[in-house]
């Protein structure tokens, strides 16, 4: 009977001893992976985040090309986009052609914090103005001259609060890598130009005529 109760006993100890081995090897792989998986988990939400800026980015462009194409339709009815245009505000263009009809609701920029749609005044521009510094200027064909020249009137699209990346990508998606910014961080070669002087305004060309 002492000998059954002992073996028992011993299977027992056994037993237990198996357990606290596995536990043991338990504890070990998680000191292991467990960082890792940390890190990882930790890692996603800016990989998430990456995403709904290249969405809003996306957006933007869509957004813009609409607008392009409502100012293009309104110069080929009305021959001008203004002077009728300019009673609708120089920061209000979009709503200027909502109530005309050629777009269905006012402009909106997915990236930064907030935006304008601007019908400036070009007749005094000549190809030497300084892009970036001269509202209205634009050099479109990245010639290093202004090409905002013998128009009346300028469309351009005004973003405040862009991020650096966001105003890169709405770079590379309108105008291409090429014409991105220069050594000194200025952008002033296509429709989307910046300069350090204003950090985080995007100006973007949109159309130019009478």
């Amino acid at each position: 009977m002492d000998t059954k109760i002992a073996n028992q006993k011993s299977k027992i100890a056994n037993s237990l001893i198996e357990l606290l081995g596995v536990l043991a090897i338990i504890a070990i792989l998680v000191c292991l992976f467990l960082p890792r998986t940390l890190r990882q988990l930790a890692a996603r939400p800016v990989q998430i985040k990456g995403v709904v800026d290249e969405a809003r980015v996306a957006e933007t462009v869509a957004a813009i090309q609409a607008l392009t194409e409502a100012a293009q339709a309104r110069y080929a009815r009305f021959g001008s986009l203004g002077p009728a245009a300019a009673a609708g505000g120089a920061l209000a263009y979009d709503r200027l052609l909502l109530r005309e009809g050629f777009i269905s609701r006012p402009f909106a920029a997915g990236i930064g914090t907030r935006c304008q749609v601007r019908l400036l005044n070009a007749s005094g521009l000549s190809a030497s103005e300084p892009v970036n510094d001269a509202p209205g200027a634009y050099d479109l064909d990245g010639n290093g001259r202004n090409d905002v020249v013998g128009a009346n009137y300028v469309v351009e699209v005004v973003i405040f609060g862009v991020s650096v990346a966001d105003a890169q990508a709405l770079n590379d998606q309108i105008d291409g890598p090429a014409f991105g910014p220069g050594p000194n961080g200025a952008a002033s070669k296509g429709r989307v130009i910046w300069a350090p002087t204003a950090p985080g305004v995007v100006h973007v060309y949109v159309a130019r005529g009478r």
